[in-house]
C-alpha cells in the first residue's frame, strides 16, 4: 500500500501529564488514594480516545530513544513494553505501521525539520548484508534550524 498525507487524517489528540500514579495496576494499595483526579482522568481520556476508534496511534513521548537536536521516528513493525516491579502486570505489545511512521519522517524532512529513523547494531548490520531503506531516505537529513527562525 502506498500512503499519503491526503490519505491519513487526524481523529484524536491529546496531551497527558502522567506518573506511575495515573495507572491503578501500578498502584499499591497505599497508593490508589494518591492521584485519584490524574487516574480518572486517564481514564476519561481512554474513553474518548476509545470512542474516536483510530487506526492506527503516533505517539510523541520524550521517554523513548534519545538523538540530540532531531526528532526520531521509530519505524519498527512491533513495538512492546512493560513495567516492572508492578502489583499487576502491566503491558503493551503491538502492531508497528512502519509505512506510515516513513510517510512521518519524510514530511518531517520535507519540512525542514531535523528527523532521523534511530538505527542499532542489528538494523546496521542486516543478515542478508544491505538494508533497503525508501527511495530519497539514504543520505537525506534536514539542515539544523537556526535561532529565531520558523
Amino acid at each position: 500500500m502506498v500512503l499519503s498525507i491526503t490519505t491519513v487524517g487526524l481523529v484524536f489528540g491529546a496531551i497527558a501529564p502522567h506518573g506511575g500514579l495515573a495507572v491503578a495496576e501500578a498502584c499499591t494499595p497505599d497508593e490508589l488514594e494518591l492521584a485519584q483526579a490524574t487516574r480518572a482522568g486517564m481514564e476519561e481520556l481512554g474513553r474518548a480516545f476509545s470512542a474516536a476508534r483510530p487506526e492506527v496511534v503516533i505517539v510523541a513521548t520524550p521517554h523513548n530513544v534519545h538523538i540530540s537536536g532531531a526528532f526520531d521516528v521509530l519505524v519498527a513493525g512491533r513495538v512492546a513494553g512493560s513495567l516492572e516491579g508492578t502489583p499487576q502486570p502491566v503491558a503493551l505489545d503491538v502492531p508497528g505501521e512502519p509505512a506510515l511512521a516513513w510517510l512521518l519522517l519524510e514530511i518531517l524532512i520535507a519540512s525542514e525539520l531535523p528527523a532521523v529513523a534511530p538505527m542499532d547494531w542489528g538494523v546496521l548490520t542486516p543478515p542478508h548484508g544491505r538494508l533497503h531503506l525508501p527511495t530519497g531516505l539514504r543520505e537525506r537529513r534536514a539542515p539544523p534550524r537556526t535561532a529565531g527562525r520558523r
